[in-house]
């Protein structure tokens, strides 16, 4: 491979990630920390931080929906559907 086709696709490597990154919802500022490294092992701690926020933020939106759902299910009994809106 020449160097313009690997500088080509370099960017449009780097362009995927960011595009990935950004869909996620990762900060600006860690993509393009990610996307300047030059060492391996800053990459995967960025990413694993990411990793575990998305992890969080999917354990809270499970809560919320296990909420919903019981609130839902005791929609038939006012008194139990209050105590699980609390």
């Amino acid at each position: 491979m020449d160097d313009d086709a690997e500088g080509s696709a370099t960017v449009t490597t780097m362009s995927a990630t960011r595009r990935i990154l950004r869909r996620q919802g990762m900060p600006p500022r860690e993509i393009r920390a990610i996307l300047a490294a030059g060492d391996p092992l800053v990459v995967r701690r960025l990413l694993e931080l990411h990793r575990e926020r998305l992890e969080e933020w999917l354990e809270e939106q499970r809560r919320s929906l296990a909420t919903l759902e019981r609130s839902l299910a005791a929609a038939d009994n006012p008194s139990s559907a209050e105590r699980v809106l609390g």
